[in-house]
């Protein structure tokens, strides 16, 4: 890389988890570098560890700025409640080379810490995302950091909670038996019974329905509906798939 295409963008990784935690932009050894990480970051790397990856080379520094600032809002920041990530900002900020003070730091982190954002905040955040193109690149990053990921006990129990004391809205459940019925009606084949000379007696939405109201075995109708040897009546009748 010469000249101004000298910036790159780079994730930081879990050793425990494989999650990334952290992306960044920079030139140079930057991304090798543990100075000028917020406690957040230390904190994570002092219980998991991290790997470094590499994932967009080449890039003039307005470039790096902006991907910077896609891959976060992709992934998310912990302090928004968004997503992964333990960045505190947005990205895209401040010339390469600047280092801040360390009152700076705790002043940021001071007004960072219990804040609570507006659900009009965060649905602002939520319709920034919707409509928004990935190139081709950006998605197989951002695929292959998920690639991998394993969840500890205590991510699950989280979840396990957060799942537990969610709660589905009258429409929403609508729409959820409404998508499983159509599974249903796509993964359940009607049958047809028919007396031994082959006249139709009765048609049936699925096999399991066939063996309630009639008494036959359902795996003994699903073998004459699909012609095996030996297996021409269940129930003392014939079926076909309708």
């Amino acid at each position: 890389m010469t000249g101004n295409s000298k910036f790159y963008i780079y994730f930081h990784r879990s050793n425990i988890t494989n999650e990334v935690f952290y992306v960044g932009k920079g030139n140079d050894r930057r991304a090798f570098s543990s100075s000028g990480r917020n406690n957040f970051w230390h904190r994570v790397v002092r219980k998991h560890g991290y790997s470094v990856s590499l994932t967009n080379t080449g890039l003039t520094e307005s470039q790096a700025f902006a991907l910077e600032m896609e891959y976060i809002a992709q992934f998310g920041r912990r302090n928004v409640g968004t997503g992964s990530l333990v960045n505190l900002t947005s990205g895209g900020e401040g010339p390469s080379g600047v280092v801040h003070s360390e009152e700076w730091k705790r002043n940021v982190s001071a007004k960072l810490k219990g804040r609570v954002f507006s659900e009009e905040h965060k649905r602002k955040q939520t319709a920034a995302k919707i409509g928004r193109k990935r190139s081709d690149e950006m998605r197989r990053n951002l695929s292959n950091a998920k690639k991998g990921t394993r969840l500890t006990e205590e991510h699950k129990a989280k979840l396990r909670i957060t799942s537990a004391a969610r709660r589905h809205t009258t429409e929403t459940r609508k729409k959820m038996s409404e998508v499983q019925k159509l599974v249903c009606v796509k993964k359940w084949k009607s049958v047809v019974q028919m007396s031994l000379d082959g006249a139709v007696i009765a048609a049936f939405s699925s096999i399991t329905e066939a063996e309630r109201v009639t008494g036959a075995n359902r795996s003994v109708i699903t073998k004459c509906c699909k012609n095996l040897p030996n297996y021409n009546t269940a129930g003392g009748f014939k079926w076909k798939y309708a």
